[in-house]
C-alpha cells in the first residue's frame, strides 16, 4: 500500500519523541538547561546583528578570557533544542515535512528538517537589505508571514521592504510583487504594485497568494499581478489568512467593539467564486473556547480549522489595565464544534507531553498537514512546537526559557532587561517580572517577583534596587529594599534606562532617550542633542557620565557641568573600526561600564566588547564580528552582548542574547 509522504516524514514518527525529555529520542541529546533568544530591553531594542566591517575580524593581541557565569548559550543552527530560534514570525510546511520559519530580527528564512536540523534557507542573519539571489546571497528586511504552494514554492512577506518574495524549492529568491522601499496602494504587475502594511499571507489552489495589506485583502497571481478584492469584513487590528483544499480562503479578524471591552474575533470564508460567509464568532467567556488574541489559523485535509490563542492587554485609563491570557490551541470542526486541543486557558510556561497538560507562551503562526498534525511558532518560548493528531505536544527546534534559580549553567534566565553591580560586589539581574541576585560563585536566586513589567535596573551603594515599571499609560519607577521587598518610594517617572551616581542619586533617560534627568531631584542633568537615542549610561568616580548612544552608534561624555561631547565613534556611521576616537566606529552599542579611567562598551551590532582608554584610543577586547554564537575562552565569541557592568577591577559581566551572563576576564 502506498504511504502518504507526510505520514512517513515528520509526524508519523512522533512516537519517537521523549515526552518528558522535550526532544526527539535517538535524534537529539537530552538537554536539561537551555535558554532562548529574547529581545533585550523588554522588547524595546531594534538593533540588528549586522556587522559593519566584515566577519571574523581579529581581536586584540591580548584578548579577554570569557567564562560562563549563569545561563546556557546555544548555537544558531543545530539540531532540536541546540538550535537558537528567535521570535519566529511565520511557519509553513512543505510536502516532505520540512518546516520553514521567518525571523524578522535576523532577516532570514530558516529550514527545519523532519529530524529537527535547523539551517539557513534564504537570507543572511547578520546582514539585512534587499537582494534577489540563491540562498544566503539573498537579503530580506524584517520578513514576516510565510506560505507554501502545492509545488513547494515558499512565499514570504518581506515587510520591511514592502514586497512579496518567492523562494523556489531549490532556494532561489525572486521578487513576486512590489518594489523595495516603495509603499502605497497601487494595483499592478510585479514591481509596479505597491503595498502598505503586509501582515498575513495564504496560498490558493492555482498557486497564487492572498495577502492582507493594511486594511484590505489583495490577490497576487502567478505572474505577479496584484488586485485589491472588495471584501466586506470587520476591519480590526489583526487579520490572519489560511486556505483549504477546496480553494476557500479563511479570514480570521479581530475588532474592538468598545474602548474597554476585549476584541471580538470572527472567522469568515471566501469561496473561489467570491462569496463571503460568516463561519464562526469566537467567545471571550467560554472557559473551553475563549479566544483573546488569535496568533494564527490553519486548516487540515479534513477541513478542521485550528486557531492559536495568545494574550491581549488593554489599558483603558492610566490606572486600569486588563490582561487576558489564552495560550491554547483550538480546533473548529466542519460541523462547528469548538474544542481546546492543547494548552490550558490562562496558563503560561514551557513543557511537552499530553497536549492539554502542555504549556505555551504566546502561540503564534501555525500550519497543519493533511493528517491534522500541527507545527506552531511558540513565540514567547522562542521554539517551534508540534501538536500531533494523537494529542501529544513536543518540541521540534529551539527551547523555551524560564526563570530557574541554580548555579552556573543549571540556572535559567528569561528575558534579561537589566544588570547592575555596586561597590560591595553585589550583582542583581532584572527580568521582566523578577529581580534576581547573582553570587560570586554563580548562584542565581530570586529576591522578588512582581506583577508589573520591568524595563531596566539600577543598584545603589546600600543595595537598594530601582526598576522602571512599564504598564502602558501608567508607568513609574519603583524602589525595592535589598531583601526584595517593595518600599514606599515611587517616582512618577518612566525611564528607559537608569543609573546611580556616587552620591546615590537616581538618574534616568526620558521616553525620548535624549535627555538625562535626576529622578531624585527632578532636575535635568543634560540634553544629549537632536537625534540622540541613548540605550545605557554610567557614572565614573569624577562625576562624568558616559552614554551608549545606540541609534547614532557613538559614545557620549557628559561632564559634571552638563557639557556634552562625543567621546568616541562617528555620528550615524555604524561600522567596525578600532583606533582614534574620531575615526573609530561602533554599531548600535547597548551597554557601558567604567573601570578606573577606561570605558567599556557592549558593541551589540558588532558582537564585541570595546575599550575606550583615557586618551580616546578604541580597542577590541572580546568577541568576533559577525558571530552567531557565544564561545567561551580566549579569542571567544559573544552573540548580542547588551547589559554590561563592572564586577571587579579586572572583570566585567555582560548579558548575551538576553539569556546568559558571561564573565569577561580582562588581560
Amino acid at each position: 500500500m502506498k504511504q502518504d509522504p507526510l505520514a512517513c516524514a515528520l509526524f508519523d514518527r512522533l512516537k519517537h519523541f521523549q515526552v518528558l525529555g522535550l526532544v526527539r529520542k535517538g535524534l537529539v541529546p537530552l538537554i536539561t538547561c537551555s535558554l532562548v533568544v529574547t529581545a533585550c530591553g523588554g522588547g524595546g531594542s531594534s538593533s540588528s546583528a549586522t556587522a559593519g566591517g566584515g566577519n571574523n575580524v581579529s581581536i586584540a593581541a591580548k584578548p579577554a578570557d570569557l567564562s560562563l557565569v549563569v545561563g546556557f548559550t546555544q548555537t544558531f543552527n543545530g539540531t532540536g533544542a541546540q538550535a537558537r530560534i528567535s521570535s519566529p514570525k511565520g511557519v509553513a510546511l512543505d510536502s516532505a515535512g520540512n518546516a520553514y520559519i521567518t525571523e524578522a530580527g535576523l532577516h532570514s528564512v530558516r529550514k527545519i528538517s523532519p529530524a529537527g536540523v535547523v539551517t539557513v534557507f534564504a537570507g543572511d542573519p547578520v546582514s539585512s537589505g534587499f537582494t534577489d539571489g540563491a540562498g544566503t546571497a539573498a537579503r530580506f528586511l524584517n520578513p514576516g508571514a510565510i506560505a507554501i504552494d502545492k509545488n513547494d514554492n515558499v512565499y514570504v512577506l518581506d515587510a520591511g521592504n514592502g514586497t512579496v518574495r518567492k523562494i523556489s524549492s531549490a532556494g532561489l529568491v525572486t521578487t513576486l510583487a512590489g518594489s523595495p522601499g516603495q509603499f502605497g496602494t497601487t494595483d499592478g504587475k510585479g514591481s509596479s504594485a505597491r503595498f502598505t502594511n503586509l501582515t498575513s499571507i495564504a496560498s490558493d489552489a492555482p498557486g497564487g497568494v492572498f495577502v492582507w495589506d493594511g486594511q484590505v485583502l489583495r490577490k497576487i497571481a502567478l505572474d505577479g499581478s496584484v488586485s485589491t478584492l472588495n471584501v466586506d469584513i470587520d476591519r480590526g487590528y489583526s487579520v490572519h489568512l489560511a486556505s483549504d483544499n477546496n480553494g476557500n480562503l479563511l479570514i480570521a479578524s479581530a475588532v474592538h467593539p468598545g474602548f474597554i471591552a476585549v476584541p471580538r474575533h470572527v472567522l469568515h470564508k471566501l469561496s473561489p467564486t467570491g462569496v463571503l460567509t460568516k463561519v464562526y464568532e469566537f467567545s471571550t467567556k467560554d472557559e473551553d473556547g475563549a479566544v483573546f488574541d488569535i496568533g494564527g489559523i490553519a486548516v487540515d485535509g479534513a477541513g478542521n480549522i485550528y486557531v492559536s490563542n495568545g494574550s491581549f492587554t488593554q489599558n483603558p485609563s492610566p490606572n486600569i489595565s486588563y490582561t487576558f491570557t489564552g495560550n491554547t490551541v483550538l480546533k473548529l470542526s466542519p460541523e462547528g464544534t469548538l474544542t481546546t486541543i492543547a494548552g490550558s486557558l490562562g496558563q503560561t510556561g514551557f513543557n511537552d507531553g499530553d497536549a492539554l497538560d502542555a504549556r505555551f507562551d504566546s502561540p503564534g503562526s501555525l500550519t497543519a498537514d493533511r493528517l491534522g498534525n500541527l507545527v506552531m511558532a511558540d513565540v514567547g518560548n522562542n521554539a517551534i512546537r508540534v501538536v500531533s493528531n494523537k494529542g501529544i505536544a513536543s518540541t521540534l527546534a529551539g527551547r523555551g526559557s524560564s526563570s530557574v534559580d541554580e548555579q552556573g549553567s543549571a540556572a535559567q534566565l528569561k528575558g534579561v532587561v537589566g544588570l547592575a553591580s555596586d561597590q560591595r560586589g553585589n550583582v542583581v539581574v532584572a527580568e521582566r517580572s523578577a529581580l534576581r541576585r547573582l553570587s560570586t560563585s554563580g548562584m542565581l536566586t530570586t529576591v522578588t517577583n512582581f506583577s508589573g513589567r520591568f524595563q531596566n535596573l539600577a543598584l545603589d551603594s546600600r543595595g537598594f534596587m530601582y526598576v522602571s515599571n512599564f504598564a502602558g499609560t501608567f508607568s513609574n519607577t519603583l524602589q525595592f529594599a535589598p531583601t526584595g521587598a517593595p518600599t514606599d518610594a515611587s517616582y512618577p517617572y518612566y525611564a528607559s534606562s537608569l543609573a546611580v551616581n556616587t552620591q546615590d542619586d537616581l538618574f534616568g533617560f526620558g521616553g525620548s532617550r535624549s535627555s538625562i534627568t535626576n529622578i531624585t531631584t527632578g532636575k535635568s542633568l543634560a540634553d544629549l542633542g537632536d537625534g540622540a537615542s541613548a540605550k545605557a549610561f554610567v557614572f565614573d568616580a569624577e562625576g562624568n557620565t558616559y552614554v551608549a548612544n545606540q541609534f547614532r552608534s557613538n559614545i557620549l561624555k557628559v561632564s559634571p557641568d552638563g557639557t556634552v561631547s562625543v567621546l568616541a565613534g562617528m555620528n550615524d556611521k555604524p561600522g567596525y573600526k578600532d583606533g582614534g576616537a574620531q575615526t573609530a566606529q561602533f554599531n548600535s552599542p547597548e551597554g557601558i561600564a567604567v573601570i578606573g579611567t577606561d570605558v567599556y562598551v557592549s558593541d551589540t551590532g558588532n558582537n564585541l566588547i570595546r575599550k575606550i582608554s583615557r586618551d580616546g584610543n578604541v580597542t577590541t577586547v572580546a568577541g568576533t564580528t559577525g558571530s552567531l554564537d557565544t564561545v567561551m575562552g580566549k579569542a571567544g565569541a559573544l552573540y548580542r552582548p547588551t547589559y554590561l557592568t563592572t564586577e571587579s577591577t579586572s572583570t566585567l559581566l555582560v548579558v548575551v542574547d538576553g539569556k546568559a551572563i558571561v564573565r569577561v576576564h580582562l588581560q
